[in-house]
């Protein structure tokens, strides 16, 4: 039984299954909608007056804002880290260094979809059977089992019927519609993000999340729309 009530850490659902620091279940979402629904929500802060969220898109749109971040990113890595393998050289040191010096740090809304070394940094406190991932396509398709799952995990009962029976919508404006960029900038930022969803999926694979791995590899072949 866990001993912890749920936290929010990064983009991620955080669940304790320890008495002395809170391990993960983690739900992770396709990168490159997560980062558009990230700026999304900044404008929807920005708008209701919160100074810090217009610092950061004031005047800026979706695809100039989100293609910067990626661009400072990149620059960022690839003058810390020699040759192209650079997704599977990302440290989680060298992702908060850029993170925080070459994007805003906790704003960065390109930086905060790049998984894998924030994940790290909980496997080198946790074994992977204190840790369970759940990507957002488990999730959307298959709401039900993917909650039961999480409630196993936990050591909890069952959500209520009324959360399993809910209809569950991600990226929406108030009137309903996507939220989205250009096209070209979202096939920009899904070749940005590549190297890093195969190495998270190699990283998922290594510790024994099968069904999490597999869901990050169908990533490159989302449609982005």
């Amino acid at each position: 039984m866990c001993s912890r009530a749920p936290v929010r850490l990064m983009d991620w659902s955080v669940f304790s299954c320890s008495d002395s620091f809170p391990p993960p279940p983690t739900s992770h979402e396709q990168p490159v909608q997560r980062a558009v629904s990230h700026f999304s929500m900044l404008n929807v802060l920005a708008g209701r007056g919160e100074a810090w969220a217009q610092v950061y898109v004031r005047n800026e749109t979706c695809d100039s804002k989100l293609l910067a971040e990626a661009r400072a990113l990149e620059d960022c890595m690839h003058a810390m880290v020699s040759g192209a393998a650079v997704g599977r050289r990302l440290t989680p040191q060298l992702w908060h260094s850029c993170t925080a010096t070459a994007c805003g740090f906790h704003a960065c809304m390109v930086a905060q979809s790049i998984y894998a070394p924030q994940l790290q940094t909980w496997a080198t406190q946790f074994s992977h059977r204190q840790v369970h991932v759940l990507t957002l396509e488990e999730f959307s398709a298959s709401p039900t089992a993917s909650l039961q799952r999480v409630t196993a995990f936990l050591g909890l009962p069952n959500f209520p019927q009324m959360a399993l029976n809910r209809q569950w919508k991600w990226n929406q404006r108030a009137d309903g519609s996507s939220v989205a960029c250009a096209r070209p900038t979202l096939a920009a930022l899904s070749t940005f993000f590549a190297p890093y969803n195969a190495h998270l999926a190699n990283f998922l694979a290594r510790h024994d999340k099968p069904h999490a791995a597999h869901a990050v590899r169908t990533w490159h072949s989302t449609r982005l729309e």
